[in-house]
């Protein structure tokens, strides 16, 4: 039974939420601290309300309180362990927002006022041209808009992750402007260090969404008690200090990209020689190269040549220019915020260049151990130049490249696609076969600009498997939900050969594309296609139906054919069996007909169907078949992505949620 809806107070901020069209999205915490995220549309003067207030305010909210939904596919996005380092934990689908009122006072009222201040700055840098409103944000502020990586995918291509946010070295610049300032005044020493690590402290309050910050503000501090002969640290005490009570205060710091860049940059100052800034940037770039491997499965050779000049054109160039543009907006002088957006804009679009032509490498995923190896050699390499540690980072590059390549393990992959189907078949060392792309409707300008997820996420699990060709795409039907993330995919990824029902040819988003008019029987392509017979649309009775050997077991993946097409399909092949069946329809009563299920007689069925979808998917009917048949069920909707693992002829399955029963808890479930 669902849970009945329950009353919770929460106190947000204007900074947490947004309202688009009567629809609220945003978070918020109860006085005993939990973080709900809440959705759900509002009244018209509710909206207008949370439109109007510019602080914090308390809202009481009526809805059903769950924990937040745990990934479906493996390497997608995770929005749980997202909101989690936020400190929000479950969610809340909106009934009722009953009332709404301004918090005012409290004893945290100061940190009140100082999130007040950054938010109304981030509205007043919103004015301001694009890139210099985003450079101002995101290097002054630490607030990242919106989309930011994504409208700047060159940043993660060539590895500029790290510059992009408030870190060490603008607290390095802030205390060298500060200690400008303080000489102009005639400040003595201790007066000038004391007020320096309150100005830092106030700098991570003001900008408290930065976590890769919290290092550099603690160290900041650190180093200023230690210059005036408080305490007596060496730098390696420093760190490891300021890694202890960095990890107090955001204990998930060191589970996102910028914390973990943030302590190995951090750590590789500690141990390189004095040098150049040049050799020091270099050193750098290759010690972070195995984290940016680690979580974007992929390199770009060239992005440690671009760090090398990176950190000396942000300082000298790209900071002051944003500086400029910002005093300059807040003088009006418009002719010189227009040049200085300008100038920033030239620099991007040279990044962009430079990113296009690059070279991205993808490697997948790596062992963990060559990881922490890789991290061991580069350590070395900055207290000590040798071609010996050269070469072991050599060949460990070479191991990680190699490592998902020559792995002999085979995958059947069913991705969690909502309502729809996208199969992928990876049988080591005879190439990779995706049957279907999913796809879900889109309209007017929503689909224009929108971002694509399920492509995301495939391309996610395929750079994580060192997958960066499609030898084999088969599209079974014309269905949106079978076929409408291929023009997205195949922008983002090589395809050799793509194979339609005959009859479907005529797509306009096929064309440049090897395509090649199915008509059954058509056997030992890469696998058998069974169906259809005759030439058709492209509608549901016209599908591909698809048989494959996959290790020890055969596949028989029916698309949307319908009952009258199995039954031609049993007709026309008496002897057919499959151990496991990608069901027909997304488990619908018009497939799987019993008779033809038990003429094939599977040991295991699987169903591509979207969570508490609108069709009622999989239908009753189609249950009680599988159960008579004795089938071991699969279903997206309730496991997540489903993989089926072979080595050998010891095979093994693997789902990314347990069930319907803990939806939202992250499960493993096995079965042999």
């Amino acid at each position: 039974m669902e849970k009945q809806a329950q009353t919770q107070k929460l106190i947000s901020h204007a900074e947490w939420y947004q309202i688009k069209a009567g629809y609220l999205r945003g978070y918020g915490f109860t006085k005993a601290g939990l973080g709900i995220k809440i959705t759900g549309p509002v009244d018209r003067d509710i909206a207008d309300k949370l439109r109007a207030n510019q602080g914090n305010i308390e809202l009481v909210v009526i809805g059903r309180l769950n924990k937040l939904v745990a990934a479906s596919n493996r390497y997608g996005f995770d929005e749980a362990n997202y909101w989690r380092i936020r400190n929000v934990t479950h969610q809340m689908k909106l009934d009722q927002v009953s009332l709404i009122y301004s918090k005012k006072g409290g004893l945290d009222r100061l940190l009140w006022l100082i999130r007040d201040i950054h938010y109304q700055l981030t509205k007043w840098f919103e004015t301001m041209p694009g890139i210099l409103s985003d450079y101002g944000q995101t290097l002054l502020l630490g607030h990242v808009p919106e989309n930011f990586y994504q409208n700047n995918m060159e940043i993660s291509t060539l590895g500029l992750v790290h510059l992009f946010s408030i870190s060490g070295y603008q607290v390095t610049l802030l205390k060298r402007v500060w200690g400008r300032i303080a000489r102009l005044f005639y400040l003595v020493r201790e007066e000038r260090l004391i007020i320096g690590q309150g100005i830092i402290f106030m700098l991570g309050v003001f900008a408290g969404e930065a976590h890769a910050l919290v290092r550099a503000v603690v160290s900041g501090i650190v180093e200023n008690w230690c210059e005036l002969h408080w305490i007596n640290l060496h730098k390696k005490d420093v760190f490891g200090l300021s890694l202890m009570v960095s990890l107090l205060l955001k204990p998930t710091l060191l589970l996102q990209l910028g914390g973990q860049l943030s302590f190995l940059l951090a750590w590789g100052l500690i141990w390189q020689k004095t040098g150049s800034a040049t050799r020091t940037s270099f050193l750098l770039a290759i010690l972070i190269s195995p984290i940016i491997i680690w979580h974007t499965y992929s390199w770009t050779p060239i992005s440690i040549i671009v760090n090398c000049f990176a950190i000396p054109i942000f300082s000298r160039v790209v900071i002051p220019l944003t500086v400029i543009g910002t005093i300059a907006r807040i003088f009006d002088v418009k002719a010189l915020v227009m040049l200085t957006n300008d100038l920033l804009g030239y620099g991007q679009l040279l990044l962009q260049i430079i990113a296009k032509f690059a070279g991205k490498i993808i490697f997948g995923q790596p062992p963990i151990a060559l990881v922490f190896a890789a991290l061991i050699v580069g350590s070395f390499l900055l207290i000590k130049v040798r071609r010996l540690y050269f070469g072991l980072l050599v060949l460990i590059g070479l191991l990680a490249y190699s490592y998902q390549r020559l792995l002999p393990i085979g995958h059947v992959t069913f991705f969690d696609v909502g309502q729809g189907d996208a199969t992928l078949i990876h049988r080591p060392y005879e190439g990779v076969i995706l049957i279907d792309v999913g796809g879900k409707l889109q309209f007017g300008n929503r689909r224009r600009y929108q971002r694509n997820f399920d492509v995301e996420q495939m391309l996610k699990y395929l750079h994580a498997k060192g997958i960066d060709c499609l030898d084999h795409v088969v599209l079974t039907h014309r269905d949106f939900d079978h076929v409408g993330n291929f023009t997205d995919l195949a922008k983002q990824i090589r395809i050799k050969n793509i194979y339609i029902p005959a009859g479907m040819s005529w797509q306009k988003s096929y064309q440049g594309q090897r395509v090649h008019e199915v008509q059954a029987p058509q056997e030992r392509v890469f696998g058998d296609f069974l169906y259809p017979f005759q030439i058709g649309t492209g509608r549901n009775e016209d599908s591909l139906v698809v048989r494959l050997q996959v290790g020890p077991q055969t596949l028989l993946a029916m698309g949307d054919l319908d009952r009258r097409g199995e039954l031609a399909i049993k007709s026309a092949y008496p002897n057919l069996q499959a151990n496991i069946i990608k069901l027909g329809h997304h488990g619908s009563k018009t497939s799987s007909a019993r008779t033809f299920i038990r003429a094939i007689k599977p040991k295991i069925g699987v169903i591509s169907a979207g969570f508490e979808n609108r069709y009622g998917h999989p239908h009753l009917e189609t249950l009680r078949t599988a159960k008579q048949a004795r089938l071991k069920l699969f279903s997206t909707a309730n496991h997540g992505m489903i993989e089926y693992n072979w080595l050998g002829n010891f095979t093994w399955w693997e789902v990314k949620l347990s069930g319907s029963d803990t939806r939202y808890n992250k499960g493993r479930t096995w079965t042999k």
